[in-house]
């Protein structure tokens, strides 16, 4: 027999066993404290627990109604720890992530669209007006040049 202990993610009531919950615990606390400096701090954290209640509740289901350890170190290992944020943060300091990810993002997003499967989004890899003209030059697959050209046009010259 097992000690668990009821707990509230993203609005989310879990009931979790008692190591579970110590290394979850732990966990958050880590992130907390590494986030912590951060400007939006509290609305990362925030996304941070409802994307770990989305993971519980595709966990759970009429046999299994407990959060248990392999749970949690799975989780952990879904999400990444605070040193692959820590490594993450350090090749975004370098400027060689943000060519390199946006190079494969672009690769991954856009090949494959046929027309009748384009989606209006915005491209915040390639923003310049909040994402919007990238996003929209991509779904009528022109340069971005060209939008922002006649957004300015019919802004300032009409």
């Amino acid at each position: 027999m097992k000690k668990n202990i009821s707990i509230n993610i993203g609005g989310i009531i879990f009931h979790i066993e008692e190591e579970g919950y110590e290394s979850l615990k732990s966990y958050l606390d880590s992130i907390n404290k590494y986030f912590s400096t951060y400007e939006d701090s509290s609305e990362i954290i925030a996304d941070i627990e409802n994307r770990i209640a989305e993971i519980f509740l595709a966990k759970l289901n009429e046999g299994k109604q407990v959060i248990n350890a392999e749970d949690v170190a799975s989780l952990i290992s879904t999400m990444g720890s605070i040193e692959d944020f820590e490594a993450l943060e350090e090749t975004l300091d370098d400027g060689t992530f943000n060519q390199e990810f946006s190079h494969k993002d672009k690769e991954k997003s856009y090949e494959g669209f046929s027309a009748a499967s384009r989606k209006l989004f915005r491209d915040m890899n390639n923003r310049l007006i909040g994402g919007v003209c990238s996003g929209l030059a991509h779904y009528f697959n022109v340069d971005a040049l060209w939008i922002r050209l006649i957004f300015l046009i019919l802004t300032f010259g009409g």
